[in-house]
């Protein structure tokens, strides 16, 4: 992606243009906050006025939101403290999911859990978009309090914006916009991938599409505890001479079987289950959150992960690992024991029946999804460079370490 620069070699390390102002916010925007109308009063909901609120989170750190989870009326505006805010408005999130940030696509209103600017005529919108969320770690640390981290009011009063020309404002937000769609583009692909992936399993997992080579094979129901053997080997470091890897249910990425990292097996004193390579782990303990994990070397890991080993003469490793990605592995495992901290019930599980192809054509389903799950994997590398190249060019050109022409 080529970008016209012109790098700034004539200040020091933390010294800015001297084109630049830093200026209190509230000299170059007029500031703003919302609220949230009475919840009794139906009248005041539900009248097509879009309203930002917390149930939105998921949608913000992106340019632009046009759509939200919930919408008020005129008779809400009018009865509470809650305003029209015009479309461009930049929003901050201050409270629970400190920092993230947007722009107003259309007009809208927010909840008091927002401070909304209306830029003037010497701030762009965008331009301010990108300092706000270059700003995000800033706005993490100091957010305050025991149920729901916030940052007050008084705290925006006296905040202050690093500002340059306007035209230079404009061309650092078109850059970093560039950016964003190809952020975008990457993103609707993965999804695209993952969608592709999905509707694989659900026709080659349950034999509605076969391989021309296999359709005369029928498929046999055998009960899961006959299809996989439980591991129950334990580690217990106190007795042991030598240190593992061990992974906690935190550390498998919910959804994905992806690894999000691991900890030394000496760092905890408890009993681990023991794994090998090639055993699929399975995290019981509350198996909603869907975290699964294909072994890629020999390690520990909590109690509250099953160690599933296929059985070699019925089953592959790999397409176990696909099997319990179903939707129909899922709603099994669903039916816990426990009220408070449910967990997946091993004797029920272990007996429920499914349907699977010969050894063959097993290896021949979980080869077409490994396909897909790789260039997942590649495009998640791209997206996470992109990211990371997006992220470094935001920090130099609002610090004007590297300046545009204009």
């Amino acid at each position: 992606m080529k970008v016209d620069l012109v790098h700034y070699n004539n200040a020091a390390l933390g010294d800015n243009p001297k084109e630049w102002q830093c200026v209190l916010m509230d000299k170059v925007a007029e500031r703003a906050t919302g609220h949230t109308p009475n919840k009794k009063i139906s009248k005041y909901w539900n009248g097509g006025i879009k309203w930002v609120s917390l149930a939105d989170s998921n949608k913000l750190n992106v340019p632009v939101i046009y759509d939200t989870a919930k919408n008020i009326s005129d008779e809400g505006i009018k009865n509470s403290s809650a305003r029209y805010l015009p479309k461009g408005t930049v929003i901050l999130l201050r409270d629970a999911a400190v920092g993230k940030v947007t722009t107003l696509g259309e007009n809208m209103a927010v909840s008091q859990h927002f401070v909304a600017w209306i830029c003037g005529e010497k701030l762009h919108n965008r331009y301010l978009y990108y300092h706000l969320y270059g700003r995000m770690n800033e706005f993490q640390r100091i957010a305050v309090g025991s149920t729901i981290v916030t940052i007050g009011m008084g705290y925006f009063a006296k905040m202050r914006i690093l500002l340059p020309p306007l035209p230079e404002q404009k061309k650092i937000a078109a850059i970093l916009g560039k950016w964003d769609e190809g952020i975008e583009k990457l993103e609707k692909l993965i999804t695209a991938k993952k969608a592709l992936k999905k509707g694989l399993m659900q026709q080659l997992l349950t034999g509605k599409k076969r391989f021309k080579e296999f359709k005369g094979q029928k498929w046999k129901k055998i009960e899961f505890g006959h299809l996989v053997y439980l591991s129950k080997k334990k580690y217990d470091p106190k007795k042991s001479g030598y240190s593992l890897r061990c992974i906690e249910l935190e550390h498998i990425k919910s959804e994905n079987g992806q690894l999000l990292g691991h900890i030394n097996s000496n760092q905890q004193a408890c009993v681990k289950n023991y794994f090998q390579k090639g055993n699929v782990l399975f995290g019981k303990l509350r198996p909603y959150l869907k975290k699964y994990y294909l072994a890629s070397f020999d390690g520990v890991c909590s109690t509250e992960i099953w160690v599933l080993q296929a059985l070699e003469t019925l089953c592959c490793n790999h397409f176990l690992f696909y099997l319990i990605q179903t939707s129909f592995f899922y709603q099994a495992t669903n039916v816990t024991s426990g009220t408070k901290m449910p967990r997946s019930d091993w004797n029920y599980v272990s007996e429920i029946p499914f349907e699977v192809p010969s050894l063959e054509e097993q290896k021949k389903i979980a080869s077409i999804l490994n396909v897909v799950d790789n260039e997942i994997e590649i495009l998640n590398r791209k997206l996470a460079g992109l990211k990371e190249q997006k992220k470094g060019l935001m920090q130099k050109l609002l610090t004007g370490k590297i300046r545009v022409k204009v």
